[in-house]
């Protein structure tokens, strides 16, 4: 029986566990109402002003790439640009505990003595928005493990170490197919590196203001058309990595730019951010 979208959508209210469970099943899942509109609407704000500084002005030679076209503007370092941002996802329990859950590794140190397990934990590899212009065309599908070079055989259930990293996208606008919601293949994170996705196969990301999709590296996925006049869709993009990866964006340069606004990050943050080892290593 095929997926369907509502198969992939759960509650921010259910259980971390019942969360976890459904991701590693489809690969993506939708989680409804994670942050409330009112706590949405304080991100866009804090992050508008920088994509808002993206658009292109008269005389700029216009990128024509096909994955970010000039019809999209984003923002990054929001670790420093946005205490809501911070507030709202950095610190939210339900995204760490999926984090944690499925990027973390233990490996056994045989030399010490006695012998112990380290836990390399998850860390923060992205924070920004991103916005879909009208006239944006779908990107090409992908996965986001690319970026670590990962290659995996087919497998008929999940398990651990098959993703290097999760992408979190929050609605800061609503999300419907004809602006361009997330495209995704449910069950494409189980697949191998021979087998091509074709749109046929996606499902439509479609979100309320506040609702966040989250993804496994490996799942298969694009940025859909934005068909319309006037409709911007604007996402929060919060990531993280397994924590022995280098992150795809220097969060370390993100927080020496900014010194006064890093001063004043939650200890919590700077942990997740990078300023930790791994166990049994404190």
């Amino acid at each position: 029986m095929a997926v369907t979208f509502e198969d992939c959508c759960i509650s921010a209210s259910a259980p971390h566990s019942e969360i976890i469970a459904l991701l590693k099943l489809h690969g993506f899942i939708v989680v409804k109402g994670l942050l409330s509109p009112e706590a949405a609407a304080e991100v866009k704000a804090e992050l508008q002003p920088g994509l808002d500084a993206q658009a292109p002005k008269e005389g700029d030679a216009l990128w024509d790439g096909s994955f970010f076209p000039s019809t999209t503007r984003h923002t990054a370092g929001a670790l420093v640009k946005s205490p809501a941002f911070v507030k709202s996802l950095v610190l939210n329990d339900t995204i760490y505990e999926i984090a944690k859950d499925t990027l973390s590794k233990r490996t056994k140190l045989r030399l010490m003595t006695p012998k112990k397990w380290a836990t390399s934990l998850p860390h923060i590899s992205t924070c920004g928005a991103l916005e879909l212009h009208p006239g944006t065309p779908a990107q090409p599908i992908h996965r986001d493990d690319t970026l670590w070079h990962v290659d995996q055989p087919a497998a008929d259930v999940w398990t651990r170490g098959r993703d290097a990293t999760i992408t979190t996208l929050t609605a800061l606008s609503p999300c419907f197919p004809e602006n361009g919601a997330t495209l995704f293949i449910p069950g494409s994170h189980l697949w191998d590196e021979y087998r091509d996705p074709t749109y046929e196969e996606c499902l439509s990301g479609i979100m309320d203001v506040g609702d966040t999709a989250i993804f496994l590296g490996r799942t298969m996925h694009a940025g859909g058309h934005n068909a319309t006049k006037d409709s911007v869709r604007t996402l929060a993009v919060f990531t993280y990595c397994s924590g022995f990866l280098r992150t795809e964006e220097n969060q370390f340069l993100v927080m020496k730019s900014d010194p006064e606004a890093t001063a004043q990050l939650p200890r919590r943050a700077l942990e997740l951010a990078g300023y930790d080892i791994s166990l049994p290593f404190t």
